[in-house]
């Protein structure tokens, strides 16, 4: 605090030569990238990507990511300053060009469907009518037949969300059956205590388990988990982490006995990386009414 009559100090005077920071709060001290700072990228098409700054004190470098919606995402030191980071987002131009080119051509062929339990299943949204979301079979005069998503209501202009929670739905349905599917097989081993499913989204894992509470242990598994047709592939995985803690061959002969298919279905889970990045939503039709 300032004592009593004595006047605040003003800012220090710019040096010689050199001009006002631009950037510079009322002290004169130079303004840091806050968490929330926008900026856009430009791309070679001339189309603008907005970046987000995250700001970390315990990050000693600046690093750089592009997510599957295009979004670029700058995690930087604390107080660094944004002249900086604009630099640095300015070397890496040509990588971020190469990484955007990647996201678009993903989006061309995937925005307007939705993966669920490995099928590509079309999003169709109808304005009227309650708000739901819910999968239907449409049937064609040849006899054939395909699925489809329909997202009905005023709320259908909030796609993202309305999606993302019939998406997280079904998971706990698709999860629950997987899990009590397999369940016996290991209360037949002595365990008493089956795990409560906890379904969040990851960045890097497909699942988890918690032994925290032997009395009361709880799996978490990705939403992203029910895009993908490996479904009772992850769960036996986790289930047999309650016997084994680790990923030694006596892990890997149980996980043979209760899912022999193990080693195929994780080699092709790598195709559903993708996945663990939620994407943008388009629906690939719009029915007025």
């Amino acid at each position: 605090s300032t004592p009593a009559g004595a006047r605040n100090p003003s800012p220090p005077p710019p040096r010689r030569g050199h001009p006002p920071l631009r950037d510079a709060d009322q002290h004169g001290h130079p303004k840091v990238a806050k968490e929330g700072y926008v900026k856009f990228f430009v791309d070679d098409h001339g189309d603008r990507h907005p970046w987000q700054i995250i700001e970390s004190a315990r990050r000693k470098r600046m690093t750089i990511s592009v997510r599957v919606d295009g979004t670029i995402t700058l995690r930087v030191p604390k107080a660094t300053r944004k002249a900086t980071i604009d630099r640095f987002v300015a070397r890496n131009s040509p990588w971020l060009n190469a990484e955007i080119q990647k996201v678009r051509s993903h989006l061309a062929t995937m925005h307007h469907h939705l993966l669920y339990l490995g099928r590509r299943i079309p999003i169709v949204v109808r304005e009227q009518g309650r708000p739901k979301v819910q999968l239907e079979e449409a049937h064609h005069a040849d006899g054939t037949s395909h699925q489809h998503l329909l997202v009905t209501g005023r709320q259908a202009g909030n796609i993202q969300n309305m999606v993302e929670c019939w998406l997280a739905a079904q998971a706990r349905t698709q999860y629950g059956f997987a899990l009590d599917e397999l369940w016996p097989l290991f209360h037949a081993m002595g365990f008493a205590h089956k795990p409560i499913i906890r379904i969040r989204r990851m960045r890097t894992r497909w699942g988890s388990l918690s032994l925290a509470r032997p009395e009361a242990p709880y799996m978490s598994l990705n939403t992203a988990l029910v895009q993908t047709p490996f479904v009772r592939a992850i769960v036996a995985h986790e289930l047999c982490h309650l016997k084994h803690q680790h990923h030694q061959p006596p892990f890997y002969d149980l996980l043979s006995e209760v899912h022999p298919n193990w080693r195929a279905d994780e080699k092709e889970l790598r195709k559903f990386h993708h996945t663990l990045q939620p994407h943008p939503i388009a629906p690939q039709v719009l029915v007025a009414s």
